[in-house]
């Protein structure tokens, strides 16, 4: 009800698909909750293989987002170590996830919906969008725990170690 009352007043809505099957289980009644964020938002995250894949019920997530894309949707795929995808419009952009020392990516998804909507905050264009996202992502995972989303300072020192 809350993502369509923003809708109606014009207010952008960001969904992360978050499939968590294992441990909610998943039947028709489930899968319609998620197929109506989806239709509600303007920007849809989720994981190419485990959740594009398994809400559309195709092998292919690349097609899957660049249909939902083709709705108007700004669809991302959040693809762990492989490059980051996004699909708007018969639109990609892709960028490269940054090697870094994993030490725990609890909570790395989360931290790259932060970067990606901040950069998006700021006017910066889809593809530098995803670079910001895997970046804070980046700078998430090579820490023990959920809650290590850099500041804008963090992520700054991030860039300026590899932007050189």
């Amino acid at each position: 009800d809350c993502m369509a009352r923003c809708r109606g007043l014009g207010i952008p809505v960001a969904f992360d698909i978050n499939l968590r099957i294992s441990a909610h289980g998943w039947d028709g009644r489930l899968e319609e909750k998620f197929l109506r964020a989806v239709e509600l938002s303007d920007i849809v995250f989720g994981s190419g293989e485990e959740e594009y894949a398994v809400l559309y019920r195709t092998a292919d997530y690349r097609a899957a987002a660049a249909a939902l894309g083709d709705r108007g949707k700004l669809a991302v795929c959040k693809n762990g170590a492989e490059d980051t995808l996004a699909f708007q419009d018969g639109r990609q952009w892709s960028a490269a996830a940054f090697p870094v020392t994993v030490a725990d990516t609890l909570g790395a998804g989360d931290a790259f919906n932060a970067g990606f909507l901040a950069a998006m905050r700021q006017g910066l264009p889809v593809g530098e969008c995803l670079v910001w996202g895997n970046a804070t992502a980046a700078c998430s995972i090579q820490k023990l725990g959920s809650r290590n989303c850099p500041d804008s300072a963090g992520l700054q020192a991030f860039f300026s170690r590899w932007r050189q």
